[in-house]
């Protein structure tokens, strides 16, 4: 007499905490990614030029200038006042300009152009406004014009 063998089928469990793993693995792994991306074709592709200003401002109680014109010194400005200054810009060809501003004058400052295209002279104008309720001190910050490619 000859038995068949029968085929059991099992059923697999389903390890949740292993699974749950990978899923937070492969979406970290995407996050670098997409950061990495980001950081470098928004930033660094096609960078023809860099121009890094300093950015200076004294808040006080009276009102001073300064004709520096190798930053952006915005000079002393009182509470709730403000100032401008403005950066000539030249290219031969067609070039794409962004201004990154860092520092603790950034949230203070105005561009009045950012993101554009441009060939020939043109100028770009930073205004600084000094909130209201600012303590006395000086304030420092970082203007970065990038030239890239269109």
């Amino acid at each position: 007499m000859v038995k068949a063998k029968t085929r059991t089928k099992t059923k697999k469990k389903i390890r949740w905490g292993r699974l749950f793993l990978m899923l937070i693995i492969i979406a970290m792994v995407v996050t670098a990614i997409t950061q990495f991306l980001y950081y470098y074709l928004n930033y660094q592709y096609g960078v023809r030029q860099r121009q890094v200003y300093e950015m200076k401002l004294k808040v006080a109680d009276y009102v001073g200038f300064s004709v520096d014109p190798d930053i952006l010194n915005f000079g002393v400005v009182m509470p709730s006042g403000g100032s401008k200054r403005s950066v000539e810009l030249s290219a031969d060809e067609p070039t794409k300009v962004k201004v990154i501003l860092k520092g603790d004058l950034a949230p203070w400052v105005m561009v009045s152009e950012n993101n554009f295209v441009f060939e020939g002279d043109k100028s770009i104008e930073f205004t600084a406004v000094v909130p209201e309720d600012v303590e006395e001190g000086e304030y420092t910050g970082t203007a970065i014009i990038l030239f890239k490619k269109p």
